[in-house]
């Protein structure tokens, strides 16, 4: 028998795996996977009390220490903005013929 063909491989280290378990964005994930599992075996079994009580005290999350660890300071986050601005002025320089939608091109 032969195993898996494909010749492309990503290894992680283990001390990266062991880092990125202790992101609070990644438990934050697992507890919105246990609240739909939640959720849905409360609505197979019709037991919408529960469903609506579930629904009442979805979990939420916020990205604001991800932004605040990649951005420390106003400047760092004004200086990687031009790299945005050079992307929609490009975006807008683009000809408007059928293969490219007016949607892609209009800012």
């Amino acid at each position: 028998q032969k195993g898996n063909l494909s010749s492309i491989k990503t290894l992680y280290l283990e001390k990266d795996i062991r880092f990125l378990l202790h992101e609070p964005i990644v438990w934050k994930f697992r507890d919105f996977k246990i609240f739909l599992r939640k959720l849905k075996k409360a609505t197979e079994k019709k037991n919408w009390d529960k469903a609506d009580r579930l629904k009442a005290n979805k979990p939420k999350y916020s990205l604001d220490h991800i932004v605040k660890e990649r951005y420390p300071t106003f400047i760092d986050a004004i200086r990687d903005l031009e790299d945005c601005l050079c992307l929609c002025f490009l975006y807008s320089t683009f000809p408007k013929t059928a293969r490219t939608p007016i949607e892609m091109v209009e800012l």
